[in-house]
């Protein structure tokens, strides 16, 4: 979905998968803006995946200098020890659509004013942090958790997932298999009904966001 959202913005997009050892980090002068994505793991388990490491520094260095930033989901806790905020584990594990409430901050903001008291956005994650240093905060869960945050003029961050879409979904649900009830409490197929009633929804807003980030993208790249 982000991948279409930047064609519809005619921004070109290169994929580096973090996980390959052999992959070709570009340079952050080579790129306009970074969209860092999820992952299954903590941000600190650094010794078993030593890309985070790396993507944290590129972030870091990505915020100091400027560049354009979307993080999502682990790319959102990225964001966050990026900028020395703590990533701990959440109280109970959030999988779902489940609601968020954007803040009266969100609504002037030129990505995140997409969402709207009532929105739901789909969850996924059993990782959690607080609002980052300098921060502000964007929307909240029902527990008042952290959901969405701006950093620095030109970086945002989802702790749910925008860029989902159905092949997606069913591709993780697959993935993770009969961990999914034992592990989550909810089952592909109650998902999957859930899915019917709030995912078109959720990816027509989806689509908007990253094309709003792209604006923002283009706009830094310009001046």
């Amino acid at each position: 979905m982000a991948r279409a959202a930047f064609q519809d913005e005619g921004i070109p997009v290169a994929v580096l998968d973090a996980w390959d050892a052999r992959a070709d980090w570009p340079g952050l002068d080579e790129v306009a803006g970074v969209l860092a994505l999820g992952g299954a793991m903590n941000v600190d388990q650094v010794a078993d995946f030593p890309f985070l490491a790396r993507e944290r520094d590129l972030l870091r260095e990505a915020l100091a200098r400027g560049v354009p930033v979307f993080g999502v989901c682990l790319g959102a806790q990225l964001v966050a020890r990026a900028l020395d905020e703590p990533v701990v584990r959440a109280p109970a594990r959030n999988i779902g659509f489940l609601p968020i409430s954007p803040t009266a901050e969100a609504s002037a903001d030129p990505v995140f004013s997409v969402f709207a008291a009532g929105d739901v956005a789909f969850h996924w994650n059993e990782d959690t942090c607080a609002l980052p240093p300098g921060a502000v905060l964007m929307a909240t869960g029902q527990d008042k958790s952290v959901e969405a945050y701006r950093a620095a003029p030109v970086a945002w961050a989802t702790l749910f997932h925008p860029e989902i879409d159905g092949p997606e979904l069913q591709g993780w649900f697959r993935e993770v298999g009969a961990d999914l009830p034992r592990v989550w409490g909810r089952s592909a197929e109650e998902l999957t009904a859930e899915a019917r009633t709030y995912l078109d929804g959720h990816q027509r807003r989806g689509r908007e966001l990253f094309r709003r980030f792209g604006r923002q993208v283009k706009k830094a790249r310009a001046a």
